[in-house]
């Protein structure tokens, strides 16, 4: 999850519990929100539970894992 509370600076957040190929997926996912200088979730949005996102920024972010995953894999 790309949570920003200010005053701190932007946050990604994600499931440790989670397998390890999850886990960096999910951070992939999450840095190209940010890459793409996508709106962080608000705290108003975490806590109203209204986490939906538009189709076009997952979209993208998707995009922008798949080339962080292969610029990270690439050696």
């Amino acid at each position: 999850m790309f949570l920003h509370i200010p005053p701190s600076p932007p946050t990604i957040t994600y499931n440790a519990n989670s397998l390890n190929v999850r886990c960096r997926f999910s951070i992939a996912h999450e840095l190209g929100h940010y890459v793409l200088k996508h709106r962080p979730i608000s705290f108003s949005e975490l806590f109203n539970g209204d986490l939906s996102r538009d189709a076009r920024q997952e979209r993208e972010a998707c995009a922008c894992c798949s080339f962080i995953s292969s610029c990270v894999y690439a050696t």
